[in-house]
C-alpha cells in the first residue's frame, strides 16, 4: 500500500525567497519616493503617524512633488506589498498544513504484532485486516484533507491574482488590515475613514484603563496596544482639526472612560497622602519610579497620554473641558477650586494646585506640537497661570523634588495652552469668562510678560504668534479676529498709565549685561518682543494714521485704528529689544520707500491729514519718540540716552545698508552669523545701477543724521534744536529725491547714463509728470501710465505731441511735495511724544504734563 506523500500536492516550485524580495521591493520604492531614511515598513504599519512627515524636505521642495500623487503611488506599493505578504502567508499556511498531514501519516502506529499461540491464528488475521482497513481510511482522510487544502490554496492564489489586478483603488483594504499585514499603513497614508487594526469604544476604554493601571503599579509601562489606541485617536483628532469632522461616539467614549477609570486608581504620595485621588496626574511620577522602563519609552507614553487629554478636551472634536477627569479640571480652574484649609489660609490650596501643575506639565510637555487642547481647557490654564503669577510672582510646587521653578513647570504648560487660537483671541479681547478670575486680560498679561523666562518668553509668545498669520488669511473672519485681538492687546498694554509703567519698568536689573536697571518686559523676554514685532509688521501702514485722544482702539473696515500715544508706547516695547528694534526700524524705513512708490503711481488719494506721505512720516515720528523714550527710561540720563539711541540707529542702518558683518549679526539677540536681521536692505530695494550711489549717499547721511540726533538730545535751547531739525528736513528731502530718480530708472523712464550725464537734481527737474485720469484725450498708448492708472512720467524728448499739454509737473516738485507732507507727519508725533529729558519721560509715562519738543517747527519751503 502506497502512503501519503505531501510532494504530490506541492512541487515546491514557488520560491518564497523571491516573493519576500518582491514584497521588500515595494517598500523600498516608497523609501525612494519619500526619502525616508528609517524603517519604512515599521513607520507605516506599527502605529498612527502622518505620511507627509515621512517625506523629506528636499523632495517636498521639488516642483514635481504632489502630495496626493505621492500618497496614491505609495498606497499602490503598500497594497502590492500587502498582497504579496498575504500570498506568502497563504503559501506558508498551505505548506504547514501539508507538513501537519505528513506528520500525521508518518506518526501512524505500526501494524499489530502476531500472537504465536495456536488459538490466536484467526484473531491475528482479523486484527491485521482491521489495521489495514483503518490505515486505508486514514490515508484517504489525509488525501481528502490535502485536496481540500490544495483547493483552498488554489482559490487563494486566484484571489491574490485578482487582488493584484484590481489595484489599490478597488481593493478592500480592510481585508489586508484584518489579515495583519497592513497595520496602520492605509490610515497613515490616506487618513480618516481607512480601517485600523484596533477597536475603540467605551467598554474597551474602561478595560484598557484597568490594564494600564495594573501595569504601572507592577513597575511596567502602559501596554503598547493601549498606547497604540490612544495614539490613533490623537492622530484622528489632529487630522480632523480645521474640518467639520469630529470624533465619533465610540472614539469619544473610549477616551472619556479611559481617563475617568484612571481617576481614583492612584493615591496621593507625599505631602497630603490619602487626601485626594490623583488619577491620570499620578502617572508621571509613577513612571519615573519604574526603573525598568527606559526614559524614551516613558516620554513616549506621557506624550500619548497627554495628547489624549488634549484631544478629549477639544470642543472642535466633540470633546470639552467637562469630559476631562476632575483632577485635571481642578488644575485648569486654579487654586480656588481646591479645598480651603482654615488653619493654613490659602497656602494649602496653592500648594496642592502647584503640585498638580507640576504633574500636568510632565504630561503635556512631551505632547506632539500640532495637538492642541480645547478652548476652555487652554484659556482656563493660561488665565489661571497668568493671574497667579501676577499675584505671587513665583508659585509653589511641593512634591518629592522641591527644586522646581516657574520656568521648569510652567513653560511646557504654556507652550500647550497657547496653541489654541480661539482661546488666545478670547483672552486678549477680554471675552473669556473664568470661574475664579475677571475677564480683563491685564492681570494675565502682567503675570506672563513681567516674569523673566529662561526661554526668553518662547512659550508665552504663543499667545500672540497666531495674529500675524491670521491677519493675512483669506478668511475674513480670521482677519477680523487678528485685528480685534491686536487692538485689544495694544489697549491693554498701553492705555492705562500705571499699567504701561508696570510693563516698562519690571524691576528686573539687567545693567550687569549693559541693559536696564529696571527692564522693559520685552528687553528681558526678547521672544515676546519678536512676536509683537511680527504683529507690527502686519499692520505697519496703520501705525501712521492721525488718531489722537487715547480713546480709539478698534479694527474694522478702515483697518487697525489705534490712538497715537498708545502706538508710541507700543513701539517703545519693540525697540527695547535690540533685534526687534532693528527689525522695527527697517520696517519703518521700508514703509517710507513703499509709500513713495505708491505716491509716484497714484498720488495721495486720501483726504485731509491722512496721506500716504503723512502717514509714513507720522510713523517715523512715533518711532523717533519710542527710541528716545526707551533710552531715557533705561538710563535716566539725557547724554547716555542720546548716545544709546544713536548707537541703536547706527546698528540698524548698518543692517539696512547691508554692511553688518557676520560677527555683528551673531551679537544681536536672535541673530545668526551670515544672516540678516533687518526686514529689508537698500541694496535689495533699489536697482543695481543706482544702488551703489544711493547706498553711498545714505551711508554718508547716516552718520550726519545720527550726529544731528546726538546734538538734538543735548540741545540746550530751542534754537539749537531748530537748526538740527532743519538739517534733518533737508537730508530727508535729499534721500527722497535720490530714491525718486532711482524709481524712474527702474521704470525705464530714464537710464543710468542719462542720470550720470545730468546729475540727480537736474534729472529730477527734467522728468515730467502727467495726470491722465482726468484727460480723455491723453494718449495712453504713447506714454506708459503707472500701474495704478493715475500718473505717467516721461522726459521732454519722449513726450508724445498730443500729450505735451498734460505734462506740467516736474519730478522734483512731486518729490518735494511728498517730502513736505512726510516731514509734517514726522513732526506731528515726534515733537509731541519725544521726551528730551528724564523728567519729560516721566511725564510721558505718567500721562501728565508736557513731554515733547518745546517748539512747533514746520519745514522751510
Amino acid at each position: 500500500m502506497s502512503g501519503f506523500d505531501k510532494s504530490e500536492y506541492d512541487d515546491n516550485t514557488i520560491n518564497l525567497g523571491g516573493l519576500n524580495t518582491a514584497a521588500a521591493d515595494f517598500v523600498s520604492i516608497i523609501g525612494d519616493m519619500t526619502g525616508h531614511s528609517g524603517d519604512v515598513k515599521q513607520t507605516l504599519t506599527s502605529g498612527a503617524n502622518n505620511f507627509t512627515d515621512m517625506i523629506s524636505e528636499s523632495i517636498k521642495s521639488e516642483a514635481a512633488y504632489d502630495a496626493d500623487l505621492w500618497a496614491k503611488a505609495s498606497m499602490f506599493c503598500v497594497v502590492g506589498s500587502g498582497i504579496t505578504e498575504l500570498w506568502i502567508q497563504n503559501i506558508k499556511d498551505f505548506r504547514d498544513k501539508l507538513d501537519e498531514l505528513q506528520q500525521e501519516w508518518d506518526d501512524y502506529p505500526p501494524p499489530p504484532k502476531d500472537d504465536k499461540s495456536s488459538s490466536s491464528e484467526g484473531k491475528n488475521s482479523d486484527a491485521l485486516d482491521a489495521y489495514k482497513t483503518a490505515k486505508l481510511e486514514k490515508l484517504q482522510e489525509l488525501k481528502d484533507r490535502a485536496e481540500a487544502a490544495r483547493s483552498k490554496f488554489e482559490d487563494e492564489a486566484s484571489e491574490r491574482n485578482s487582488d493584484l489586478k484590481k489595484g489599490a483603488d478597488d481593493f478592500p483594504v480592510k481585508k489586508l488590515v484584518d489579515a495583519g499585514v497592513l497595520g496602520w499603513a492605509a490610515y497613515n497614508i490616506l487618513g480618516p475613514g481607512q480601517p485600523v487594526p484596533i477597536t475603540t469604544n467605551g467598554e474597551i476604554g474602561k478595560l484598557h484603563a484597568r490594564r494600564a493601571a495594573k501595569a504601572l503599579k507592577d513597575g511596567k509601562n502602559v501596554p503598547p496596544e493601549i498606547l497604540a489606541a490612544l495614539a490613533y485617536l490623537n492622530q484622528v483628532g489632529l487630522d480632523n482639526l480645521g474640518t467639520e469632522e469630529r470624533l465619533n461616539k465610540d472614539q469619544r467614549d473610549y477616551l472619556q472612560n479611559f481617563f475617568d477609570s484612571l481617576e481614583g486608581q492612584f493615591e496621593v504620595q507625599g505631602l497630603y497622602a490619602g487626601f485626594e485621588p490623583l488619577g491620570i496626574l499620578a502617572v508621571p511620577d509613577i513612571l519615573s519610579g519604574n526603573a525598568g522602563v527606559p526614559v524614551p519609552d516613558r516620554e513616549e507614553a506621557l506624550a500619548i497620554l497627554g495628547g489624549g487629554l488634549l484631544t478629549l478636551s477639544n470642543e472642535d472634536l466633540g470633546g470639552g473641558l467637562e469630559l476631562l477627569p476632575e483632577s485635571v479640571q481642578r488644575v485648569v480652574n486654579g487654586p480656588e477650586s481646591y479645598p480651603f484649609d482654615y488653619h493654613n489660609s490659602d497656602y494649602r490650596q496653592h500648594s496642592e494646585w502647584g503640585a498638580d501643575l507640576r504633574k500636568l506639565g510632565l504630561l503635556l510637555g512631551p505632547v506632539e506640537k500640532d495637538i492642541q487642547g480645547g478652548k476652555e481647557f487652554s484659556a482656563g490654564l493660561t488665565t489661571s497661570i497668568g493671574n497667579e503669577l501676577d499675584k505671587h510672582g513665583h508659585l509653589t510646587y511641593p512634591g518629592h523634588n522641591l527644586d522646581y521653578s516657574n520656568d521648569k513647570v510652567l513653560q511646557p504648560i504654556l507652550d500647550v495652552s497657547t496653541r489654541n487660537e480661539k482661546a488666545n483671541y478670547e483672552i486678549l479681547t477680554g471675552q473669556y469668562e473664568h470661574s475664579h478670575y475677571p475677564s480683563d486680560p491685564t492681570n494675565i498679561l502682567r503675570g506672563l510678560y513681567r516674569y523673566q523666562w529662561d526661554d526668553d518668553g518662547q512659550a508665552v509668545r504663543g499667545l500672540t504668534d497666531w495674529i500675524s498669520d491670521a491677519s493675512a488669511s483669506n478668511d475674513a473672519e480670521e482677519r477680523t479676529r487678528a485685528g480685534e485681538a491686536t487692538a485689544a492687546l495694544i489697549k491693554t498694554l498701553t492705555q492705562k498709565d500705571d499699567v504701561f509703567s508696570a510693563f516698562a519698568n519690571t524691576g528686573v536689573d539687567l545693567s550687569s549685561d549693559g541693559g536696564s536697571r529696571s527692564a522693559t518686559f520685552t528687553e528681558m523676554n526678547p521672544e515676546i518682543a519678536d512676536s509683537l514685532t511680527d504683529i507690527f509688521k502686519s499692520y505697519t501702514q496703520d501705525f501712521g494714521k492721525s488718531i489722537d485722544g487715547n480713546k480709539t482702539f478698534k479694527y474694522g473696515e478702515e483697518g487697525l485704528e489705534i490712538d497715537s500715544r498708545a502706538r508710541a508706547r507700543f513701539l517703545q516695547y519693540l525697540v527695547a529689544d535690540e533685534a526687534s528694534a532693528i527689525r522695527t526700524i527697517s520696517l519703518v524705513e521700508k514703509n517710507q520707500f513703499d509709500s513713495f512708490d505708491y505716491y509716484l503711481e497714484r498720488g495721495d488719494s486720501k483726504d485731509g491729514d491722512d496721506t500716504v506721505a503723512g502717514d509714513s512720516g507720522r510713523l517715523k515720528g512715533l518711532l523717533e519718540a519710542a527710541i528716545s523714550n526707551e533710552m531715557l527710561n533705561r538710563y535716566n540720563n539725557s547724554e547716555e540716552a542720546a548716545e544709546a539711541s544713536v548707537e541703536l540707529k547706527r546698528k540698524a542702518w548698518d543692517f539696512i545698508l547691508d554692511q553688518a558683518s557676520g560677527e555683528a549679526i551673531s551679537k544681536v539677540p536672535g541673530g545668526k552669523a551670515g544672516g540678516k536681521i533687518a526686514e529689508f536692505t537698500v541694496k535689495e530695494f533699489v536697482t543695481d545701477e543706482v544702488k551703489k550711489e544711493v547706498t553711498k549717499i545714505l551711508d554718508k547721511q547716516k552718520e550726519e543724521m545720527l550726529n544731528a540726533d546726538l546734538e538734538k538730545f543735548k540741545a540746550d535751547n530751542p534754537e539749537n534744536l531748530e537748526k538740527v531739525l532743519k538739517k534733518n528736513y533737508d537730508e530727508n528731502q535729499m534721500v527722497i529725491g535720490k530714491y525718486a530718480v532711482d524709481r524712474m530708472v527702474d521704470r525705464g523712464v530714464i537710464t543710468d547714463k542719462y542720470v550720470q550725464s545730468l546729475g540727480v537734481n537736474d534729472a529730477l527737474r527734467e522728468v515730467q509728470m502727467a495726470i491722465p485720469n482726468a484727460n480723455d484725450e491723453f494718449d495712453r498708448g504713447a506714454n506708459r501710465v503707472e500701474p495704478g492708472g493715475s500718473r505717467a512720467y516721461a522726459i521732454e524728448g519722449d513726450i508724445a505731441s498730443q500729450n505735451k499739454d498734460y505734462y506740467n509737473h516736474s519730478l522734483m516738485t512731486e518729490s518735494k511735495n511728498f517730502s513736505d507732507q512726510n516731514w509734517n507727519g514726522y513732526m506731528q508725533y515726534a515733537a509731541e511724544y519725544s521726551s528730551t529729558s528724564p523728567e519729560a519721560y516721566k511725564n510721558f509715562e505718567a500721562g501728565t504734563g508736557p513731554t515733547g519738543w518745546p517748539i512747533d517747527l514746520q519745514p522751510q519751503k
